[in-house]
């Protein structure tokens, strides 16, 4: 999956000299977090609803319906903004979007080609992806279990699978504390003992969750 495919396209943005106080309103009326600053179609800055309220006057909310004072908060929005900001390209994996967010420590980018600013990808867009991802709309289970360094978790989802007359949704794996594991989601009607079955390979099961087309079950 690449950013291009989850990032919001209709962008709402504000200029560098608008206000902040104008900014505070455009962000409570569409239910933004961030703006992007533009400048003659050029990115020049994001604005964030905690930048906003770092500028904003003592003891006002600039995201009440009753706005704030203009005397105070007629700041530009260039006074408050975040000016060095992080971009990415449209064809970026969506993995690697949540890396950057992650330790950049930020919760948005703006996605540009050519100079052109394309759209913006938030962490809100990256769980809908990662969610669509793991196929979590369809009956099934996921399971998560320990494998070796050496060992092939997709072959061994795959078999597991046709054996029993699943389909393998999404597998990934991880390192956490020296162990290794996996997390499979299949796909279908789980039949009886293919988690004995699992066991019986070595592998320990670390957990087990179904769903039945709507909210997951976890096992007790």
């Amino acid at each position: 999956m690449l950013v291009n495919q989850w990032m919001t396209r209709q962008l709402i943005s504000v200029g560098p000299t608008d206000t902040l106080a104008s900014a505070a309103e455009r962000m409570a009326r569409n239910h933004l977090r961030r703006l992007l600053v533009m400048e003659d179609d050029r990115l020049v800055g994001i604005l964030a609803r905690s930048d906003v309220l770092r500028a904003a006057p003592a003891g006002t909310n600039p995201f009440s319906a009753l706005g704030v004072p203009a005397t105070g908060f007629d700041k530009p929005v260039h006074d408050a903004m975040a000016a060095a900001v992080v971009t990415v390209p449209p064809d970026l994996p969506i993995e690697d979007a949540a890396r950057l967010m992650s330790d950049r420590k930020i919760g948005a980018l703006p996605v540009v080609a050519g100079g052109r600013t394309m759209g913006l990808v938030t962490r809100s867009d990256l769980f809908r992806a990662f969610i669509a991802m793991l196929g979590e709309n369809q009956a099934g289970l996921r399971l998560s279990f320990d494998i070796t360094d050496a060992e092939d978790a997709v072959s061994f989802a795959v078999s597991l699978a046709q054996r029993h007359g699943m389909r393998v949704a999404s597998v990934s794996t991880f390192e956490k504390d020296g162990r290794r594991s996996a997390v499979v989601r299949l796909i279908g009607l789980e039949p009886p003992g293919m988690l004995d079955e699992v066991w019986k390979t070595g592998h320990r099961v670390l957990s087990v969750v179904r769903w039945d087309g709507g909210k997951p079950s976890p096992e007790p």
